[in-house]
């Protein structure tokens, strides 16, 4: 599996952040509890909206102090594309567990977001590819991880 992480999906994402009365993509939605190495005290909250047929996965990381409901119009545009969206809470955000807006081991993000990935995937069908994106902190957590698995 190859993960992408481009600069015209990134175009794409800041678009879709900007854009104003998208109507509501027809999208399915789950929620997910995550526990970080299997430890259910440290749980991650993540949540994902697929249309019928995808033809791609986009996982999407948010900024410092944010969370991840905070961008359904980003969630509309990509599903109006035909791309199955997954989103997280990062640890500290949200309602991932941790004291806001800190984390103490920044290889726990990783750790975090390579679960969200696996469990997103498992989501939806099998060979569909999956980018990766994120922003202001999300983007630095997204660039270090697609650095580490770019196989």
């Amino acid at each position: 599996m190859k993960i992408q992480s481009t600069p015209i999906l990134t175009l794409i994402a800041l678009t879709a952040l900007v854009a104003s009365g998208l109507p509501a993509a027809e999208n399915s939605h789950y929620e997910k509890t995550l526990s970080l190495y299997g430890d259910t005290d440290r749980s991650i909250y993540m949540q994902g909206w697929s249309p019928e047929n995808p033809v791609g996965l986009v996982v999407f990381t948010h900024g410092f102090t944010d969370n991840s409901r905070n961008h359904r119009r980003l969630k509309d545009f990509l599903g109006s594309q035909g791309y199955a969206m997954a989103a997280w809470d990062m640890i500290g955000h949200g309602t991932s567990h941790g004291m806001r807006g800190y984390v103490q081991d920044f290889d726990d993000l990783l750790a975090a977001l390579d679960q969200v990935r696996k469990s997103a995937q498992a989501q939806v069908t099998q060979g569909l590819p999956v980018y990766m994106a994120g922003y202001s902190m999300g983007g630095l957590v997204t660039l270090r991880y697609s650095q580490l698995h770019d196989s």
